[in-house]
Parts: C-alpha cells; structure tokens; sequence
C-alpha cells in the first residue's frame, strides 16, 4: 500500500467556554456558536479528524498498514493507537484548575485514567493575558491542601504572563490552568484524563457547579513535576534556516522551523511525523509528487515510511510545528551525521576494524542502496542492513575478560566450525558481543570482549598507545644484542614492528622466557619476530593488557568488568610501557621444578635420595646402586 502526506480536518468541541477566533481560521467548518476545542489531530472515538481529500476518519486510515503509517517503533510501544492528540484551543474565559495523572497514579486511580503530559504553544494572547502551571516553590504539601480545601488554589500556583509565541512544557503531576483571552496550540499524549481542583465557580449546563475531583486531582498532583514551566528552545547549529527543539520529553518531540525556501526532512520507518503550518503557505514534495498547499493552521500527518521530503515555502516565511512520537531530533543536519562504520559498531555488530570490513565487502545497505565507501556518513535513524538484516540501535555495552585457553578462536564466524570461539565462554549474555582483537589459535591469555565499538576501537588502534603485555618462551638462550634488535623492530615482510620493550626474566635448559610489552600487534607479530632471530616460539601468553590481569582468573574463566576498570583501562591510553617493574608479571611463569635436599647419613655424610632410597657418595660414584 502506497503511503502519501495526509491533510487532516478536525473536530470541534463547542463549549461554553470558547470564543470565535477558531472560527476566523476554520471558516464554516466550525459549528455556530462560541467553540473551545478543534481537535486536529485526533484518533478517538466519538472525536476523530478526518482525511479532507475522502473524509476517512484518521483511524481508518492508519489501520490499514499501522507499520508503515505510525513506525515500527510507535507500534512496538502502542500497537494500532495513535500516540498524539492535536488540539487547538480558545479560551473566552478561565479553565479549570486541574491535573493530569502520571502513570503510577493512574495504575493506583485505576477506572480509565491514563497518564497525560502535553504541551503549550501560545499562538496569540491579549494584553495582561496568564496561565497558571506548577505549585509555587515556598508551598509545601500541607500549605497546598488548605489551599485547596478554602477554594484558593490560584494563589499557590505559579501565575505566567504569556505572549504569542511562548511555549510552556505540562508534564504529568503539574497542577494548571489556561487563563481568559489565550488561543494556543496543543501536543499530548492520547489521553483525556482530567481531574479538577477548581472551576472558577462555573455551572453545568443544568445550572449546578460542575463536578470537581478533589480526592484523585490531590493524588495525582506532584510540586515539583520535572521540566514544567516555559520552555528554552534549543537551535540546530549551521543550518541555512531557523530550526528549534522545543520540547523533547521521551513521550513526543516538538520543534520550530522558520524559513522562507525549502527544507529537508525524512521519515525514518520508526515514528510519522505531523506538520502544523502556524503562518504562510506551504507545500510538500515527497516521492515525485508535490501535495497541497496548505494553509494556516493546516496539519499534515506524514507517514513513518513516507521517507524523504521537502518543505517548500509558497507566499514568504512559515512558521511550523513539527511533531513525533518518541525521543530524539527529527532531522540530522549533516554536522550530526555519524560515519557508517561507527553506527555499526555501535549497535553491536563488531569492532570498528571489522564493520570496515563489512562496508568494504559491500554487505551494508542504507535505505536499500549497497554502500561501500569506508567515511560514508548516514543518518543512525536510517534504514541500516547488514547481510539483509537490519541492525538495531545502541545497545546497553557489556565489557568482560577472558582468560583464553589454547586452541580456542577470537572470531564470531569460523570455517572451521568444530573449533571453539572465545565467545562461547561468555555465559547469558543475552547480546551481540565479539572479542577486541586478536590472539592466536596457539596462544593464550586475556583478552576483552565487548558490544561497545568506541571502547574496541581506543583499546585497540595503535594510535591510543595501550600497553600489552605477554610472556614468551623460547628455544634457544637469547643474547642481549638481539634483544636489542626487537627493541629497535624487525623487519618483517608486511613491514617493519613497532617496537617492543622486552625483559629476560628466566633461563632454563634449552629456553628463555621473557616479557613482551607492544602497543600494536600485527598477525603473529611477537612469534614471527622472535622466529627471523632464529628463536622459535614454545610458550606465548598475554598476562595484561592496560591495567587489567590474568591474576586470580583461571584459563577457561571470564568475568565482568567493572565502570571502574573500564574507565581505568581507557586511561592507560599512551601510559610509559616501562611503568611496571619488570618483575610485575612474574607470577605468570611456570613454577620451577622442586631440588630435594639430601640429608646426613649416620657418618654425617650427606646421602642423596632417589625413588625413595639413598644413595651414599661412593656408591653413587662407583654406580653401584644406580639403575
């Protein structure tokens, strides 16, 4: 099913209370008489907008392919719900003094209370104009019942003089009202949950006071909601035009665009977007076509699949709203546009090095075109695949240490697929991981396992310097000139080594151990070296890596690092490989074979034992007793 940009006419809600101005704007759409409310955009029953170009009710509409008109995400979270509510309203006079429930107090209300948070923009107001909007900061909770108690709750709640073009942020808990005089513009939740502290002294229209909710308006009241009160736009930098975050609260985002050209934008699959023109005249350009124009307080729902579009100003400088579902900017600039490796790495898939690989290899798509140009920088919200399957966004990061044992591979995908993987060690993980690096079959020690590739990516590229530390036996007994010489590098046929800082620390019959400290590694790079000096490689272990150890960490073992470790490791970046005594890491040798002691004959002689018996001196000169 093809999905366009939707226009969508609303639905009044003539009250007592309201004023004509709607009708100024919406003609004979209105309904006679003062109207308070023009639900713009709207999915509940019995209030719904409708599609002006067929008149479908907006439900309708979005039920017939919810994924591609409200988003993957907005279904994941709602189903087939509309998240949002669109109003515009005219106060003639005060409305009430009330409170929406947060979602702990509408489970504790129960009945149909739903939570509601919303939002304000003021689109005109007269002279002297005010809205009331959170408990004054000196009123503590016993103050704010008698208050409420004697009828007086104005006077503990923070009073605003507004102006047209002032926005103000309701969270849930916030008690509120919008004084006589205002015309503003509305973003909520779907919700309609309302309880009144205070009405002003209105009647119903059977002439008795209207109904007040003292008990669940004082349940659900918070003094000090997070965030309400006026709001501080926050700009995109570097943009040709003005283009503002408003609000941005995790339920729904709100931001202002000002220009008098195009803009661009896009849908990113997730979340629709819904566009109100507050003034001038635009229109829509979205796949090949050119939809409108729309006019004055005209609202545009566009489709979470719509993709690309442009807005283009018709008649001088527009104002719009533009709002979504969820968190997060509607529109990256390309100052905000991440490199496509690194959205790869960041969601989980490998290290920075190997999503490199994967580009380079042409298994990447961004919105259905193969990209394979490493620097290539994208939007995180796009439509992102690896070998056809999307990826999803930035993981909670997991960082472990295992001490690998010999024969066990540092790779997710193996040819050889009866060979273990180091990450078969990690246990109920419960997401993508892959090791940092590399650590030969033949090789064993630590090494570090993560989903996090901006932590792979510092820990393992040279140019952060952290420092690895491996004990090495070999045949032969090196000489100090050749430690020298590895000190220096080795030329190599894939280029020359970067340097190591290398201590004998023990020589036995045949062998030499020794510590290797490198800050890069090439494959094999510390057997190939040892192996043109003519010192073949028996033993080769990896006992640290920055601050962190195989002590106390059984071969075959792993475990969670700690923030402490992690923050500790990333500080080792460049440390001096010489920081650690020589002897720091020589609990990781083999333990020497045991010498037994002879012990003093009954001549005092001293005898030597052998399989239990003991041989005296002369015996064992003349072999005797040898076997």
């Amino acid at each position: 099913m093809r999905v366009t940009p939707v226009a969508l006419s609303p639905h009044f809600k003539p009250v007592e209370w309201g004023g004509h101005h709607l009708r100024e704007v919406f003609g004979d759409a209105c309904p006679e008489g003062p109207v308070g409310e023009a639900w713009a955009v709207s999915a509940r029953d019995g209030a719904q907008s409708v599609a002006t170009a067929d008149g479908r009710p907006l439900a309708e509409i979005v039920d017939a392919d919810p994924r591609r008109w409200l988003g993957t995400a907005v279904v994941a979270d709602t189903g087939r719900e509309f998240p949002l509510l669109v109003k515009f309203l005219d106060a003639a006079s005060n409305l009430s003094m009330q409170v929406h429930p947060d979602r702990r107090a509408a489970r504790r209300l129960g009945g149909d209370a739903r939570p509601k948070t919303e939002c304000w923009w003021v689109l005109d107001a007269e002279p002297g104009a005010k809205l009331w909007l959170g408990i004054a900061d000196d009123v503590d909770d016993d103050a704010f019942r008698a208050a409420v108690e004697a009828g007086d709750v104005e006077s503990v709640v923070q009073a605003h003089e507004v102006h047209a073009g002032d926005v103000f942020f309701v969270p849930s808990g916030a008690v509120h009202a919008i004084g006589a005089g205002i015309r503003l513009l509305e973003i909520q939740e779907t919700s309609d949950t309302t309880f009144r502290l205070h009405d002003w002294g209105r009647v119903g229209a059977d002439g008795q006071p209207r109904t007040l909710h003292v008990a669940e308006a004082l349940e659900a009241a918070r003094r000090r909601p997070g965030g309400a009160g006026p709001v501080e736009p926050r700009p995109y930098p570097g943009l040709a035009y003005e283009r503002d975050i408003l609000v941005d609260c995790g339920l729904f985002t709100l931001e202002r665009l000002r220009f008098d050209d195009r803009v661009l934008g896009r849908t990113d699959g997730r979340r629709f977007q819904l566009v109100t023109v507050l003034d001038g005249t635009i229109e829509i350009e979205a796949d090949g076509r050119t939809y409108g124009p729309f006019g004055r307080w005209a609202c545009v729902l566009l489709p979470a699949a719509l993709g690309e579009f442009r807005l283009r100003a018709t008649d001088g400088p527009v104002t719009l709203a533009l709002a979504a579902p969820g968190s997060g900017p509607l529109y990256r600039p390309p100052s905000d546009l991440v490199r496509l490796q690194k959205v790869l790495a960041e969601s989980g898939v490998g290290s920075r090095r190997e999503c490199e690989g994967f580009i380079a290899e042409g298994r990447v798509t961004v919105d259905g075109d193969v990209v394979d140009t490493l620097g290539t920088k994208v939007d995180p919200g796009a439509d992102i695949r690896l070998d056809g399957e999307r990826i999803g966004g930035a993981q909670r990061h997991v960082y472990y240490l295992l001490n690998k044992p010999r024969g066990v591979v540092c790779t997710n995908r193996d040819d050889q697929s009866d060979r273990p993987r180091a990450i078969d060690f990690i246990r109920g993980g419960g997401q993508r991981i892959y090791t940092i690096g590399r650590l030969d079959v033949d090789s064993e020690g630590v090494i570090l396992l993560t989903n996090d590739g901006e932590f792979a990516f510092r820990v393992s590229h040279p140019s952060f310097g952290i420092p690895k530390v491996y004990l090495v036996q070999v045949r032969g007994q090196v000489v100090p000139e050749h430690v020298r010489t590895l000190e220096r590098g080795v030329f190599l046929s894939d280029g020359r080594t970067g340097g190591f800082a290398v201590q004998i620390r023990r020589v036995q019959r045949g062998t030499t151990w020794l510590r290797v400290t490198l800050r890069q590694g090439k494959n094999r790079e510390i057997r190939r070296a040892f192996a043109k000096l003519g010192y073949p490689v028996k033993t080769l272990k990896r006992v640290r890596i920055g601050n962190l150890t195989s002590y106390n960490l059984p071969v075959g073992k792993a475990r969670v690092l700690s923030p402490r470790e992690v923050d500790g490791l990333l500080a080792m970046e460049h440390a001096p490989i010489d920081k650690l005594p020589p002897d720091a890491d020589d609990a990781h040798l083999p333990k020497m074979p045991k010498r037994t002691r002879g012990r003093r004959g009954p001549a005092g002689r001293r005898d030597t034992q052998r399989d239990g018996r003991r041989d005296k001196p002369r015996e064992r000169r003349s072999g005797r007793r040898r076997r």
